[in-house]
């Protein structure tokens, strides 16, 4: 699971506890403190670890799936969902049995060889047996990662500016000139969509168009980065003297902005802020320029209105 997707689903956890009732699916939020669960407590949910320090002890069950942004987590009980850590400290115990998969893309883990693990282990998108996973990823294996991914978004930028140069174009203005109309945008998006979709998803039947929605969305954020990727590309143009801008400079500065993003994300607290204001201001120039069909130009000047020759009803002589 990427730190975009885990990112979209914690946006949607105050409409799951709200919509809760007895006997029913609960999310467990820890933002801070110190949380242990002993021996015989069963905890029916998922658990979202965003701080503070969390202990489930031997003898005690976690029934629903374990998030990690940050924060540490010692797990020595039972966790029978998936257990996916984008950052903080991972600690498996002798005692610890993971009934789930294990989806290791940020942190540290220190695991131990007696720990049980009866589902699939993914670091960094590659399935790997669990005798061979390190227990902390290197800065050399960080830094490989930083450079495939920046890379990959690189080339896809690219390719974009090629073919479409003057969309591109367009959003990269919007992000540039007008960066907090549309961070604004972009968040009141982020707030109001996943919960759009978690509600389609209580449907059953809506759940391959939730499904297709969220692609889209992760793209959508991506062509905004390629248009902060052409902002930075512009940049470099300048430094390097040129009067006009290839698309190979556009790719090279969307791979440093995705590297500078995956790298600041590694930061606890500071690297989900980093990683929130990143989407919301790719999110919300892609919007308000309409895929970058449109320019955006946001409205300066009202056109008076004269109240004299306003009436918002009729009157007759005499009333």
């Amino acid at each position: 699971m990427s730190r975009l997707s885990l990112l979209f689903l914690m946006l949607a956890l105050p409409l799951l506890a709200g919509c809760q009732g007895q006997d029913a699916y609960t999310v467990s939020v820890i933002l801070s403190g110190q949380h242990r669960y002993d021996q015989g407590q069963h905890l029916v949910g998922d658990m979202y670890v965003l701080g503070g320090r969390v202990e489930v002890s031997d003898g005690a069950t976690l029934e629903g799936a374990l998030n990690m942004l940050a924060g540490d987590v010692v797990v020595a009980g039972t966790v029978k969902g998936e257990v996916t850590a984008l950052g903080g400290r991972l600690t498996l115990e002798p005692e610890a049995l993971v009934q789930g998969p294990i989806n290791l893309a940020g942190g540290d883990l220190d695991r131990s060889p007696g720990a049980t693990i009866m589902g699939s282990v993914d670091l960094g998108g590659e399935e790997v047996p669990w005798d061979d996973l390190p227990t902390r990823r290197s800065w050399s294996t960080v830094i490989l990662q930083t450079l495939l991914s920046g890379l990959a978004v690189g080339g896809l930028a690219h390719v974009m500016a090629s073919l479409a140069p003057r969309p591109l174009g367009r959003v990269a203005q919007a992000e540039r000139r007008y960066a907090q109309v549309a961070t604004a945008m972009g968040m009141l998006v982020l707030i109001v969509l996943p919960a759009l979709l978690v509600m389609m998803a209580f449907t059953m039947v809506l759940i391959p168009f939730v499904l297709v929605l969220g692609l889209a969305l992760l793209l959508v954020i991506l062509y905004g980065w390629m248009g902060l990727g052409l902002v930075v590309g512009g940049w470099l143009r300048r430094w390097m003297g040129r009067s006009d801008q290839p698309a190979w400079v556009t790719g090279l500065g969307t791979a440093g902005v995705v590297m500078v993003i995956n790298l600041l994300s590694l930061i606890p607290v500071l690297g989900l802020i980093s990683l929130l204001a990143a989407v919301a201001l790719a999110l919300g120039a892609v919007l308000l320029t309409r895929l970058g069909l449109h320019t955006f130009v946001p409205a300066t000047t009202e056109s008076p209105v004269d109240l004299d020759s306003y009436r918002p009803w009729s009157t007759s002589p005499g009333r």
